[in-house]
């Protein structure tokens, strides 16, 4: 994997050579995809690396929320997150030893995170993935039962797993073995969001595709149904974990 410097941010790019006869550029929710004929060489790719560069910077200038997607998340000590409605303090601590520990304490709705001092270069990353595990762990219990109450009430399907994954491609998924997914983003979102989603992947249940019949099944659930995907839309870049 190589890397464009943007504005110093770091964004990931993909080369791809393939049978072709032109030069395609995009950017996906990864990484920036540069796509080239077969027979371009190391000079020639390098030209398109920077005419590249080049066009990513306007694309980013007219468009922050492309830009936004490739940056790391950074927490902060005392930071607050808004975690399933609620407030969750961050506490970080440096400790001694090899292995990273994690306390949550309900009552003061705060989660201490204590880091090796072995980590500080990698300090960043190693909060990151802390939140991000003892996040899954500790909510996963409370989306599950969640699941389960929205499927008692309204579909009375048979749900067989239930699992928080740290995907960004999309905000969940419902697999023909009845298995959901939920986006570790969703933890962030507002209540009532993370219960739309719910009830959009239960109904994969039922309907394993987008046909008029499952839309049908969402707006008789929730018939303020798209004011949810439009929020989805225009504020789901925002929910980073």
């Amino acid at each position: 994997m190589r890397f464009l410097d943007i504005n110093s941010d770091k964004i990931p790019l993909k080369i791809i050579r393939e049978k072709r006869m032109n030069v395609r550029y995009s950017i996906t929710r990864k990484h920036v995809m540069l796509r080239t004929p077969r027979f371009f060489g190391p000079e020639m790719i390098q030209q398109e690396i920077e005419k590249l560069t080049a066009w990513c910077a306007k694309q980013f200038e007219r468009n922050p929320v492309l830009a936004q997607r490739f940056k790391p998340v950074k927490y902060n000590d005392r930071q607050v997150l808004h975690v399933l409605g609620e407030p969750l303090r961050l506490i970080f601590e440096t400790k001694e030893g090899s292995n990273i520990r994690t306390k949550f304490t309900p009552e003061k709705k705060e989660l201490i995170i204590r880091i090796p001092r072995t980590l500080e270069w990698f300090e960043a990353d190693a909060r990151r993935n802390a939140v991000q595990k003892t996040l899954a762990k500790i909510c996963l219990p409370i989306v599950t039962r969640r699941v389960h109450e929205l499927n008692e009430q309204y579909y009375g399907e048979t749900v067989n797993s239930v699992r928080l994954k740290n995907n960004v491609s999309n905000w969940g998924s419902c697999s023909a073995r009845k298995n959901i997914n939920l986006s570790l983003r969703l933890l962030l979102a507002p209540p009532e969001i993370l219960d739309y989603v719910i009830i959009h992947e239960l109904a994969h249940l039922r309907e394993l595709n987008h046909s008029t019949k499952f839309w049908s099944i969402i707006e008789n659930i929730d018939p303020d149904y798209k004011k949810k995907e439009h929020w989805l839309k225009a504020q789901g870049h925002k929910l980073r974990v």
